[in-house]
């Protein structure tokens, strides 16, 4: 029972949209800057660069020209927010390394909107406009690390 309900509530908190413009407490003159040191992460198709931060919760900016490749953590959650473009986040439980078909959700984000992915949820997030998608995200170090806490999985949901 607590685990569905706990279920219910991580379900509220990914698709319940912060539209405040926050970019998570970084002005735009440093995230803009950081972009310019971007370099590619080709395991899951972006560009990023470290803003502020340490090894338990680092904020990075990063570019995604066309989609983010499927995958998901085990060890924390990953804060979200849109700077610039828009875009279609993907997510769904992942059990026994997989998420059902009918797992998948899926929710429209554009500039100024912030979410969380919880751990444990696959999540991909792909370009649905014409310029590289604009995102700041929250994470610890080892989401960044196929060999610590990233498992790629295969997109089930056709993009």
């Amino acid at each position: 029972m607590e685990s569905s309900s706990r279920d219910k509530n991580i379900n509220i908190k990914i698709i319940k949209l912060v539209s405040n413009f926050s970019s998570l407490g970084i002005k735009e003159s440093a995230w803009k800057n950081s972009l310019k040191k971007a370099t590619p992460d080709k395991a899951v198709g972006i560009r990023h660069a470290e803003i502020s931060g340490d090894s338990n919760y680092r904020l990075h900016v990063a570019a995604i020209p066309n989609q983010v490749t499927c995958h998901y953590h085990t060890k924390g959650d990953e804060d979200y927010s849109i700077l610039a473009g828009k875009g279609v986040q993907f997510f769904g439980k992942v059990t026994d390394g997989v998420v059902k078909p009918e797992d998948w959700k899926k929710v429209e984000v554009k500039t100024g909107d912030s979410y969380v992915i919880p751990e444990g949820y696959a999540h991909q997030l792909k370009n649905s406009g014409s310029e590289d998608l604009i995102i700041l995200f929250g994470c610890p170090d080892s989401h960044l690390n196929d060999d610590e806490d990233r498992t790629v999985i295969v997109d089930t949901f056709g993009l």
